[in-house]
């Protein structure tokens, strides 16, 4: 946890413990769970927040899997079985899919805060951490996240898409 905490100093406790959570599904030297080992329960308070994708080689995208209610409130609908590119929109999918495509092949984790307006959404700030996480197959297959977020009265033109702070820590070094 302290060393958590040093690189992501400004970060919601909850965020750690998200963090904490997935690396207790890590067993012996992996640097990336499977997600068979990630333990919900360890985050009770948080799964109305957190999100899982997972990469579906045939099409090319991710497929929305599951998404806790308050991220289902934040897109104003339910996103599960939406793919990636139909939850962002076309505009802002190629950057979106190259974020985590930077996640699953390096490993690495992604941490941000940001005062956000995707191009075809509503303004909001959000601080969010996305991990990667292995299939049975032992292939990176799986983005699984936690979105925290707050909405606020703010002119939306005024904010670039996809704007804000991230930080990227590679799972080795976790």
């Amino acid at each position: 946890m302290e060393q958590s905490h040093a690189q992501l100093p400004d970060a919601d406790p909850r965020i750690l413990d998200f963090l904490n959570a997935w690396r207790a599904a890590r067993r012996e030297n992996e640097i990336v769970p499977f997600k068979h080992n990630f333990d919900p329960m360890r985050i009770p308070a948080l799964l109305q927040f957190v999100w899982l994708y997972r990469y579906e080689p045939s099409t090319g995208n991710y497929l929305c899997r599951l998404a806790g209610e308050e991220v289902n409130a934040a897109w104003g609908h339910s996103i599960k079985n939406k793919t990636l590119a139909q939850i962002v929109g076309p505009v802002d999918y190629p950057k979106v899919l190259e974020r985590w495509k930077r996640i699953v092949g390096t490993p690495l984790i992604q941490y941000g805060t940001a005062k956000e307006r995707l191009t075809e959404q509503t303004t909001q700030q959000a601080e969010r951490m996305l991990v990667p996480m292995k299939d049975t197959s032992g292939e990176t297959a799986y983005v699984l996240g936690v979105s925290l977020y707050r909405y606020v009265n703010f002119e939306p033109v005024h904010i670039p898409p996809l704007s804000g702070h991230i930080v990227r820590i590679n799972c080795a070094d976790i």
